[in-house]
């Protein structure tokens, strides 16, 4: 039986869970970001050696307004403060990293939590976690086993762009799986459903 050891998440549908639950403008992303913990704790519990989260694309960060920005990017500095104490970090002993262009568009005290927390874990080798913010979606030298993205129930249609991600930058045998559910209502439930299913799938290339 085979497990998922790269795992790729796009975690997409934040405003649509917001607008779909008549919740506040900030719901869907604060939301979004208390659902990270328990999701990246199943992957971990699992097994997954690298779980790779697609935080905030570059894209999102040229056109979102700037109020939605800037209170992203509060939530972010929340979120990353918090991540330094984790019991996750030291149980799992995991290296967190964080990949795009954050450095030159996220507001300095924003910058400190996240560049705190890879300090932190640099010297960690049992797992990996890697955040994608503003990144521009190409994968570079990333062999994942399993992409997912949430959000989406059409498999076709997102399959062409996947939220802005090079396809054929992806390993040829990743597998890549849609959900329906926006990504704050994504549960540990759905995860483990997917890692299941993943154990009998086969690849893109029909391998």
């Amino acid at each position: 039986m085979r497990k998922a050891q790269t795992v790729v998440i796009i975690l997409d549908g934040n405003r649509r869970w917001k607008k779909r639950n008549a919740l506040s403008q900030l719901s869907g992303h604060e939301k979004g970001a208390e659902n990270v913990e328990p999701i990246a704790e199943a992957a971990l519990h699992y097994g997954v050696r690298h779980l790779v989260l697609w935080g905030l694309s570059l894209d999102n960060v040229r056109n979102r307004d700037s109020a939605e920005l800037n209170a992203l990017y509060r939530i972010f500095e929340e979120y990353f403060r918090k991540l330094a104490t984790s019991p996750l970090l030291t149980e799992y002993d995991v290296c967190v990293r964080a990949v795009g262009f954050w450095t030159e568009v996220f507001p300095s005290a924003t910058q400190r939590e996240i560049e705190n927390v890879v300090r932190l874990t640099e010297s960690h080798r049992g797992r990996m976690l890697t955040f994608l913010l503003a990144h521009d979606g190409v994968m570079r030298g990333l062999n994942a086993d399993l992409l997912i993205r949430t959000g989406e129930p059409f498999a076709d249609r997102a399959m062409g762009h996947l939220s802005g991600m090079e396809v054929s930058a992806l390993d040829k045998n990743t597998i890549v799986k849609f959900t329906a559910y926006h990504w704050p209502a994504f549960s540990s439930e759905d995860l483990l459903s997917i890692f299941q299913d993943f154990e009998t799938m086969e690849s893109r290339s029909g391998a």
